[in-house]
């Protein structure tokens, strides 16, 4: 994890339709549906932080550093705000579940041949 592909996530995450990469590369993006882009941003992070111990303390530290208006994955709960370096992974999941569940997935069954 880098600060360049931490914030190309941000961006991702913000709607952005394209961000200029390190190097001068443009990284696009599937803004046409944005929980889908969203989703595609958290699973990426997910993966990251399921590298372990070592993974996860350096995306704390890329996260803590950024500006207070890019942390964009910390979590409102009981009137506080937790900080989503605290505890990356756990931060990652309930944005995964609130994501899920604001656009509503899961509403419909699954549909089964017979």
């Amino acid at each position: 994890m880098t600060l360049d592909v931490l914030t190309y996530l941000i961006a991702r995450w913000r709607g952005d339709d394209s961000l200029a990469g390190p190097d001068g590369q443009t990284w696009l993006t599937r803004t046409d549906y944005e929980p889908l882009e969203r989703w595609d941003v958290l699973l990426a992070q997910e993966a990251y932080l399921l590298g372990g111990e070592e993974a996860q303390k350096r995306w704390s530290e890329i996260y803590r550093g950024l500006p207070p208006d890019d942390r964009v994955w910390d979590v409102e709960a009981d009137g506080g705000r937790l900080s989503a370096d605290e505890s990356p992974l756990a931060a990652i999941l309930y944005h995964q579940w609130r994501l899920a569940k604001m656009d509503g997935w899961g509403r419909y069954p699954l549909v089964t041949r017979t």
